[in-house]
């Protein structure tokens, strides 16, 4: 997803992907179905699997051939005994909060994956996955409404930085169905912060039309897989 996005920063072929890009027509409903592939993803992680993904951003997001969304890089994933369970990411074993001087250094997950209290507070639970979750919304559907400039954050303080910009958040670019959602989850508080489930009740998910994809997805996969 970052590659559709427009960031690059890991293609060595920038001018023959930048032409296929051009090619890949991506609409409100493909984001729509998208992104919430991705949020039943993490619900089933942290649900069934007893898993934080501790990761999810546009980097960690694969797009198949059929237009279904994936969740990879689970690099900082981490096992949990219990739903809620507080833990801290930075003690395991993949994760250093260093400055990452090239971007297939992956000491730690990209900035805009990593909620807040776990700089802060070095705590988090599935909420965090909440947060990181949140941004990459955040990033589709402003690239779709071309509500959001891309900033890089390369450190620690440039991070600090940029989450007092996000009180109060503004979404008002944003379709009236997901701006209280999104503002919700994006929550600099973990403490008010809305779980992924309760994000994809927005009305921005319910239309017609996203009903009705998912009903020809499953009925298709139940048929033929």
């Amino acid at each position: 997803v970052s590659n559709l996005l427009g960031d690059l920063r890991n293609v060595k072929d920038q001018a023959a992907v930048k032409t296929k890009i051009s090619k890949f027509e991506v609409s409100e409903l493909d984001i729509k179905n998208g992104v919430r592939q991705i949020g039943e993803a993490l619900i089933f992680c942290h649900r069934d699997a007893r898993v934080y993904h501790f990761g999810c951003s546009k980097e960690t997001v694969l797009i198949t051939p059929r237009g279904d969304w994936k969740l990879a890089g689970f690099m900082f994933a981490t096992a949990i005994t219990r739903a809620g369970e507080q833990v801290d990411p930075s003690t395991f074993q993949n994760w250093q909060m260093t400055v990452r001087s090239k971007p297939e250094e992956f000491q730690h997950p990209s900035y805009e994956a990593i909620a807040p209290e776990t700089l802060q507070d070095k705590q988090a639970n599935h909420l965090a996955d909440a947060w990181s979750f949140g941004q990459l919304v955040f990033a589709c559907i402003g690239w779709h409404a071309h509500a959001r400039p891309e900033t890089a954050i390369n450190d620690d303080i440039e991070y600090r930085e940029w989450i007092k910009q996000l009180e109060p958040l503004s979404v008002h670019q944003f379709p009236t169905g997901i701006q209280d959602p999104l503002r919700r989850i994006l929550s600099v508080s973990a403490a008010t912060r809305i779980d992924i489930q309760e994000f994809l009740k927005a009305p921005w998910f319910q239309d017609v039309q996203v009903r009705a994809l998912r009903y020809l997805v499953n009925f298709t996969r139940k048929r033929f897989c």
